[in-house]
């Protein structure tokens, strides 16, 4: 029987002192974002693990992902789900793939993690299973693996990979706004994800990943959502019922 397993961040604030005081605080609505995601996921009988926050550090989110390939078999499907701060930052390796010549980051509590670790760590989960990637974070059109920046899609897209191993699992990411766009965020919490759970319906939606994806596309057009898919098996899986486990 297969199992749903699920790491759910929300980060309402990060530490000045790594990151500058600019960005203290922002994220007001993210541990909300959270908490509805946990519901969401709950309701169809996930394990999951919520960080947030203090709790969300960078050791910990590698820990929780690294834990989750191990732990995850083929059929199972894992979640990663993040709400906060993203971010951009300068390549560092000669011979980047990526032409804006930067790093896609997810901000956790006291350092960022960027987009190639995140890729690195989806290649060890085995053959048959299935990731979703979903982060409501600013510059997060391609913050799941190392690609060019994207332009504007009006509808979900499939990408080549470049230049690197695909992993054996099969991976689905919804980022909320494209990369150097901001995704907007309120106390009541992050658009994209509000948008995202109105679209859900308590469970009532009818339709696939794409069919989501692309109305909650339609209720935020100007972040620029984007949907990727990466890996075998990755269209099949976009065309499955979201959060379906079995």
């Amino acid at each position: 029987m297969a199992t749903g397993r699920a790491l759910i961040v929300g980060i309402r604030f990060v530490d000045s002192t790594a990151y500058g005081s600019e960005y203290r605080n922002g994220c007001y609505g993210a541990e909300l974002d959270a908490d509805n995601m946990d519901r969401v996921l709950g309701k169809l009988n996930y394990e999951i693990s919520v960080l947030k926050t203090r709790d969300a550090t960078r050791p910990a989110l590698l820990a929780a992902l690294q834990s989750g390939a191990v732990s995850t078999s083929a059929k199972d499907i894992f979640v990663l789900y993040f709400s906060g701060h993203g971010g951009q930052h300068p390549n560092e390796v000669e011979g980047d793939e990526e032409r804006d010549g930067y790093d896609e980051t997810l901000f956790a509590f006291d350092q960022p993690i960027k987009d190639d670790e995140l890729a690195d760590i989806w290649r060890t989960f085995p053959r048959g299973s299935r990731i979703l990637m979903i982060s409501d974070s600013c510059n997060s059109g391609t913050n799941f693996k190392l690609l060019p920046t994207l332009l504007h899609a009006p509808a979900p897209i499939t990408l080549e990979t470049v230049n690197d191993a695909p992993p054996a699992a099969s991976l689905l990411h919804m980022g909320a706004a494209k990369d150097g766009f901001d995704a907007e965020g309120y106390a009541g919490g992050g658009a994209f994800t509000r948008s995202l759970c109105d679209t859900w319906r308590l469970g009532n939606f009818s339709g696939t990943y794409e069919t989501l994806f692309s109305r909650i596309q339609q209720k935020v057009p100007s972040q620029f959502p984007q949907m990727n898919r990466w890996g075998s098996g990755a269209d099949a899986f976009a065309g499955q019922r979201p959060f379906h486990i079995g």
